[in-house]
């Protein structure tokens, strides 16, 4: 195979489902769950064909094909991939005023597909979706994501783009939301999380404030992020804010706190052995 499989401590799952050859015509069935393991194909043969077997991963999921009349019972071992689908829009424009032949931004995390979501100008496409990286410096289209993080295009294209990517630094159980937030009359306002927020981005500006300079498109910031007498818009633990008259549409992304109860290594007063799960409250030991 020339592509890598997946790594994980232990499978996520197994799914089971049962495929059949008819007049030996192939048959297939997509693991939505996640990606296949290596060697994790096991199935229970229930035909007289031998057949043939074939499996392999394509984007998040696995795909399993029979074919020359195999029927069989599968059991497939996956890992879950923590992948998300996003939009996010890039503006390249040729002419004054914003002479701007070519845009690009960093998606947060590994693209393994992108698309054209909506047409923003007058600029047409030449292609609709992308699945291999390319370098604008050498390709003859005017979009596409090149090094697996970085989106781009050029030649006055303009479109929001759906990207499908898997975050590597990110727990499968986070989430990302996209909220709208106003600072109705330039007043300070907040919207609040369940969970704690690791980064936020502006997909788009919905106001024309003129206190201070409009924030850019897709600028992320973290709780790490500076802010000064002129921020307009940020984060703060589970809270995200935005003031100064900024009104914007923005994605969240929040993740489920790291727990402070951890297995022990000692007795505890409730136990007279170590604990191999967290205990209800955190303990010292």
């Amino acid at each position: 195979a020339d592509w890598d499989w997946p790594s994980c401590a232990a499978p996520a799952g197994t799914r089971s489902f049962r495929l059949e050859s008819e007049d030996e015509k192939p048959a297939t069935n997509c693991v939505f769950d996640g990606q296949i393991v290596e060697d994790g194909v096991d199935y229970n043969q229930e035909s007289n064909a031998a057949g043939s077997l074939s499996y392999r991963n394509v984007g998040e999921f696995g795909v399993v094909q029979v074919t020359d009349g195999l029927r069989a019972l599968f059991y497939v071992d996956y890992c879950s991939t923590p992948c998300v689908t996003e939009s996010f829009r890039l503006e390249s424009y040729l002419d004054p005023p914003l002479p701007r032949p070519r845009v690009s931004i960093y998606v947060p995390g590994r693209i393994e597909s992108a698309r054209v979501g909506r047409r923003r100008g007058s600029t047409v496409e030449t292609v609709v979706d992308v699945d291999e990286s390319s370098d604008p410096d050498t390709s003859t289209d005017n979009w596409g994501y090149y090094e697996d993080s970085w989106l781009w295009a050029q030649g006055g294209l303009r479109a929001d783009f759906e990207v499908t990517y898997c975050m590597t630094d990110l727990d499968p159980a986070c989430t990302t939301t996209q909220v709208e937030i106003e600072s109705a009359s330039f007043q300070y306002a907040s919207m609040a999380f369940p969970e704690p927020i690791t980064r936020a981005r502006i997909f788009s500006v919905e106001s024309t404030t003129v206190l201070y300079p409009l924030p850019p498109i897709d600028f992320v910031v973290t709780p790490s992020t500076p802010v000064d007498a002129t921020t307009n818009w940020g984060i703060s633990e589970s809270d995200l804010w935005i003031d100064k008259g900024l009104a914007a549409k923005v994605y969240v992304t929040h993740c489920p706190p790291s727990p402070t109860a951890k297995p022990t290594l000692a007795p505890t007063d409730a136990t007279d052995a170590p604990t191999n799960a967290p205990t209800d409250t955190p303990t010292d030991t």
